[in-house]
């Protein structure tokens, strides 16, 4: 709820510096690390201080994480794999939902877009 970049805020702070840590680890790791960020309930302020928020009517309502490799040596449409890029989705607060793989959406967006159809698109009957 604020600039994601204002790293004078705390909770702003905190998570770029432990997303970072993440950064310069190795990239097999990186989305399990990423989704314990998401989950944790750390904050010096509750509630809208840890990164998975409850309050009462509001907070987190899901979680979406991509990873994307690091060149252009390694085609996403490869499919999964080592260096292939990855997308992972809770469908709800991260820390009650577990992060489900739909990394085969990144892979088959890219075939429908090499099928000669402009944009990706598809027609279904």
């Amino acid at each position: 709820n604020v600039d994601p970049d204002d790293e004078s805020h705390p909770k702003v702070a905190r998570v770029l510096e432990q997303a970072r840590k993440v950064a310069g680890g190795p990239p097999p790791q990186a989305l399990d690390a990423l989704a314990e960020i998401c989950r944790e309930h750390a904050g010096a302020e509750p509630g809208l201080g840890d990164t998975c928020v409850h309050l009462d009517g509001y907070g987190t309502r899901s979680a979406f994480l991509l990873q994307l490799p690091e060149t252009s040596d390694v085609p996403h449409s490869a499919g999964p794999g080592a260096g292939a890029a990855r997308l992972a989705y809770a469908d709800g607060p991260p820390c009650r939902n577990e992060f489900r793989d739909f990394s085969q959406l990144l892979f088959a967006s890219s075939r429908m877009q090499g099928d000669g159809r402009e944009n990706g698109e598809r027609t279904v009957s």
